[in-house]
């Protein structure tokens, strides 16, 4: 456990994320993975461990995607999933929609595995 890193990778070729909705989508995709992981999270906090968690910038909708099907095909397993905002504002002159857009994706993994994924080379922190 004490390798391992809960990368968050926000979709920044989205006008519209703020740092605001950043912050809240970050939040979002920590308690989706939480949620998920709920009787090891538990175990984790209880011993006190929260571990690192690294915001990744520069990430779009297509490179999620492609990186998830990355993870499949490994032949260990990879908690991850994509975080879908089913009420994602999007102004349209004085109209705001309220759109389902996937705003940005968990991955928990080793850090020394995750530089093996050809995206991570041209990553930037948030």
């Amino acid at each position: 456990m004490a390798d391992e890193v809960l990368y968050v990778l926000v979709r920044t070729d989205l006008d519209s994320m703020t740092s605001g909705r950043i912050a809240a989508q970050v939040s979002h995709a920590t308690s989706m993975f939480h949620r998920q992981f709920l009787d090891e999270t538990d175990q984790w906090i209880s011993e006190g461990y929260y571990g690192p968690v690294v915001v990744i910038d520069g990430v779009n909708e297509d490179l999620i995607l492609a990186l998830l099907k990355d993870i499949d095909k490994l032949d260990y397993v990879v908690p991850a999933g994509i975080v879908v905002d089913k009420t994602y504002p999007v102004q349209d002159g004085d109209y705001t929609h309220y759109v389902e857009v996937a705003t940005c994706a968990y991955i928990l993994i080793d850090r020394e595995k995750m530089i093996e994924f050809d995206f991570v080379r041209n990553m930037q922190l948030l």
